[in-house]
């Protein structure tokens, strides 16, 4: 069930019943020096409301499911990249996972980023075991990795340069594909006409700080970036885990030489994608799941690196989301039961708001793949994510992080 979508019957209904229950001899109200009755102002402010709900619920995402598929006939070939670096817990799934996609023509390519576990170990041992429809699979050792280069781009440059699709999916090793998962990407890009896209997919959460804090990052992203228009008109939303891109546009615009030293890859090859044709990116629940951190420490390390590169030079924009979201789904929902408790004139107000915000979190449920209970955790992972954010974004507090036993350090 799609909890939602009652929003919309809920918001006609209160119009209904308020306005029945209200007596036409209602108490004036001054609006901006305007007597209005107040039945006629709060009915107003229900409409605007909705509107503001429905506009948010269409501006903030869009959906790319399994049931989208047109069947085309002929698919381009495809050459999955997938860079790791000390991946032993999660490459066996994830290989696995891919070489069993209902796709007719790919190849995949792993680019070892001198790992110091046991990952290629079972990297081979899993396409020994599992590769039952001859999957062509390439496995790359790093070779030095240069001063100015940052370790995935230089192992998405180098498999890049042997890759023989004329489409390429870069993915990590910590997601877990739906076997239609790339026949639904690519026909979406040849409906659509894009030259590269991102899909966000469903965001796994095991541990308690993951349930609370994940869900909220997913929203905020997805606000920050622009949602549907963030391409046309703000940045470029898209992650790590699920980029698709034109062979002729990835060479057209250098590929990872450009930003080999970006530590927020993913945004500034979606940026390049777009500066020479269109790039778009979708809410996928169904195409693939991840799990992007385990733990606190790894939240902060994960998202403290993304905050200082990708959103610090727009502080402004990040500050107003990050603060807008605190304001319509958070504090309503804290002054409510002050207002009662006092006994204040214009508790309906309050109410409308809190029902707004209910509503607009309903959504953020939706995008969350419709898991009800974050109704009731999302405002105070809203709180602890927004805290990270302001901290790293105006406070620089991840100078200094460490990833897959490499550092990187944010003044240099």
């Amino acid at each position: 069930m799609t909890w939602y979508k009652l929003l919309d019957q809920f918001f006609i209904l209160l119009l209904v019943v308020y306005n029945i229950g209200f007596t036409i001899n209602s108490k004036i109200i001054e609006i901006l020096g305007l007597e209005i009755y107040s039945n006629i102002f709060v009915s107003s402010l229900i409409i605007i409301l909705y509107l503001l709900l429905t506009a948010y619920r269409y501006l903030l995402y869009e959906n790319i499911n399994i049931r989208n598929m047109v069947n085309s006939t002929e698919l381009p070939s495809v050459s999955i990249i997938l860079p790791i670096r000390n991946e032993e817990n999660n490459i066996k799934t994830c290989l696995k996972n891919l070489l069993t996609l209902n796709y007719p023509t790919y190849e995949i390519i792993i680019a070892d980023g001198s790992s110091t576990d046991k990952s290629i170990e079972i990297a081979n041992k899993t396409i020994n075991n599992f590769n039952e429809n001859n999957i062509v699979v390439n496995i790359i050792e790093e070779e030095e990795l240069p001063d100015d280069w940052l370790g995935k781009s230089w192992g998405c440059w180098n498999a890049a340069k042997i890759a023989n699709g004329n489409l390429y999916l870069f993915t990590d090793a910590d997601t877990i594909h739906s076997k239609n998962s790339l026949n639904v990407a690519v026909e979406k890009m040849l409906e659509m006409n894009l030259d590269g896209l991102s899909i966000i997919g469903k965001m796994m959460s095991l541990s308690v700080i993951e349930k609370i804090i994940m869900p909220s990052f997913k929203s905020l992203i997805f606000l920050i970036f622009g949602g549907r228009y963030g391409s046309k008109y703000l940045r470029d939303l898209a992650i790590g885990q699920y980029i698709l891109v034109k062979k002729e546009t990835y060479d057209g615009f250098g590929g990872h030489e450009v930003i080999k030293d970006k530590i927020a890859e993913d945004i500034h090859l979606a940026s390049k994608i777009s500066s020479i044709g269109s790039f778009k990116s979708f809410n996928g629940n169904k195409i693939y799941s991840v799990r992007m951190y385990s733990n606190y420490d790894e939240i902060l390390n994960g998202l403290g690196r993304n905050a200082n590169e990708s959103m610090s030079d727009k502080k402004i924009g990040s500050i107003i989301a990050v603060f807008s979201l605190l304001i319509w789904k958070v504090i309503p929902l804290i002054t409510l039961p002050v207002f009662i408790l006092e006994g204040y004139d214009g508790i309906e107000v309050i109410v409308l708001f809190c029902i707004f915000s209910i509503g607009s979190i309903l959504v953020d449920v939706e995008l969350n793949d419709d898991k009800l209970y974050y109704l009731f955790i999302l405002p105070i992972g809203l709180v602890l994510l927004s805290w990270i954010l302001i901290d790293n974004i105006f406070f620089n507090r991840a100078k200094e992080i460490s990833w897959k036993g490499r550092e990187y350090n944010f003044n240099e």
